[in-house]
């Protein structure tokens, strides 16, 4: 079942004086307790500035499983050498030398940027999501607006997913009076992680064969990317955000992003269940309690013949033969707290439901 949108196309605009798009990208950890307070402060930026586009590579973490990172980001980890978080890069500019920038500099740096002329037109096409294998494909563009110098210029798509739940967030502010997280725990359960980076499409530093040394002002370069959403992601709080940037492969701190833009899926024609009845279905499926340490109770709206737990990484737990529209499922055996994916079947389609396990 394809759902496909014509060309959701933007004029190219040749004027010098059009705002230029600024990426502000956080690298955060579930485990950093400095890290929410770090996001309210980024979401005041872009509140205030609708052309700042925020994206947050999460770590990897070696002991503890951490299903909010990818591969890609997490070779981004690596490259920058990051000594702690949160910290973040604007455009991927230095700052008195420095690429990786505390949360004091944020606004000011932002500020600059967005006080440079655009250098690039960018534009996402031929946006497309098949519902039953979760594959979103999408053409991107690019068009320099200005003659640059000769040299290695990327373009870089990103699929981000905005507000996802269930996952634990370590938070210093549970004990400061008066601040927006007090009172919600050392470790929040009912945290929205905000504009994580799910993948970032061919490679990590963006794709070297799209764009040649000498770019021509007003030549559409362009270069079709796709990607499968796993089971549990959610396509229609996801956005692609692309980027033109000036890569120089000796010199990491010479790799500037010049321009970017972002398509919002939720914002075009694309239906991502397969019908209003699904829908409906889903919202009448009950897991209680949610989070839970020893059972969860499962009641669906249609007998479903077979029950799975999943792991947030894929794995398959168990499964079960079910035949029934209620079921029990005791969760001593999940090892690890964190989040998993209940699978079942109603009118012959498969779902899922998340649900947290405790310790």
């Amino acid at each position: 079942m394809r759902f496909l949108v014509g060309s959701i196309c933007i004029l190219l605009s040749f004027n010098a004086f059009a705002q230029k798009k600024v990426v502000i990208e956080k690298f955060t950890n579930f485990l950093c307790g400095a890290c929410p307070n770090a996001s309210l402060i980024i979401n005041d930026i872009v509140t205030e500035n609708p052309d700042v586009i925020w994206v947050s590579h999460y770590k990897p973490v070696t002991f503890e499983a951490n299903p909010l990172m990818n591969a890609q980001s997490a070779i981004l980890w690596s490259d920058f050498n990051l000594p702690g978080q949160p910290l973040a890069v604007i455009n991927r500019t230095p700052v008195n030398n420095q690429l990786l920038l505390g949360s004091g500099a944020w606004s000011n740096t932002i500020q600059s940027e967005l006080e440079l002329p655009e250098q690039a037109e960018l534009n996402v096409v031929d946006v497309a999501y098949d519902i039953d294998s979760r594959i979103l494909s999408f053409n991107a563009e690019a068009s320099f607006m200005n003659t640059v110098p000769k040299g290695e210029y990327r373009m870089t798509a990103m699929i981000v997913q905005d507000s996802v739940w269930g996952h634990k967030q370590h938070s210093y502010y549970n004990n400061v009076a008066g601040h927006p997280l007090e009172g919600l725990g050392d470790i929040i359960w009912a945290y929205p992680h905000r504009n994580v980076v799910r993948a970032i499409l061919d490679e990590p530093w963006g794709n070297t064969d799209i764009i040649p040394e000498n770019p021509q002002v007003g030549t559409i370069y362009s270069h079709d990317f796709s990607y499968q959403f796993p089971e549990g992601h959610k396509p229609e709080n996801s956005f692609i955000l692309v980027m033109i940037s000036d890569h120089n492969e000796n010199s990491i701190q010479d790799r500037l992003v010049l321009d970017a833009h972002t398509t919002k899926l939720k914002d075009l024609e694309l239906s991502f269940t397969s019908s209003n009845t699904d829908h409906q279905l889903l919202n009448e499926v009950k897991i209680s309690p949610n989070p839970s340490s020893d059972i969860i109770n499962i009641e669906l709206p249609i007998k479903s013949n077979f029950i799975k737990v999943i792991s947030s990484e894929g794995a398959l737990i168990f499964e079960r033969k079910m035949n029934s529209k209620i079921a029990t499922i005791e969760l001593e055996q999940l090892e690890e707290e964190g989040l998993y994916f209940l699978v079942f079947e109603m009118n012959g389609q498969t779902y899922s439901r998340p649900f947290m396990k405790l310790n």
